[in-house]
């Protein structure tokens, strides 16, 4: 009876700790899902039947924005952002948290009116907004765009 109970103890604490990884990954490379790269050019992602990718335009005096939302079950999981405008734009339960983009004493931050963060192209970046966390990797910083996507986490 001691060594049926001793097994289903350690089967039970075996249960408690997931070896998996997490099926979303940002890295200093792009966007993963199920370790294989996110093609925000694409409709649909070859390994997740339940994604879709929502592409969206502006066009403004300083030049195009262009937003594509990668939704999983309908809810807005991560982003690919090209803007001219220099903003990083995060929907979330309060409307949408808009951070500038800036350059300042040769590196870059990223603003909003109560946060400031260090940004470097290439390097991922972590952000708490309103309490939710966020991964945000640059792929391009010039004083003309930002190309980026992010990851809630």
């Amino acid at each position: 009876m001691k060594r049926v109970t001793i097994v289903i103890l350690l089967l039970l604490l075996v249960g408690c700790f997931d070896s998996s990884s997490p099926d979303w990954q940002l890295t200093n490379t792009g966007l993963n899902y199920q370790n294989v790269a996110v093609n925000f050019n694409a409709q649909t992602l070859v390994n997740c039947s339940d994604c879709r990718l929502k592409n969206t335009s502006q066009h403004s005096p300083q030049g195009a924005v262009n937003f594509t939302g990668l939704y999983q079950k309908d809810a807005l999981v991560a982003a690919y952002g090209d803007n001219a405008q220099l903003e990083v734009k995060i929907p979330n339960d309060a409307g949408r948290t808009v951070f500038k983009v800036l350059a300042k004493n040769s590196a870059w931050q990223l603003e909003s009116e109560s946060n400031s963060f260090a940004l470097s192209e290439g390097e991922v970046t972590n952000i708490t907004v309103y309490g939710t966390n966020y991964v945000i990797l640059p792929l391009k910083l010039s004083k003309q765009r930002i190309n980026y996507i992010w990851l809630k986490q």
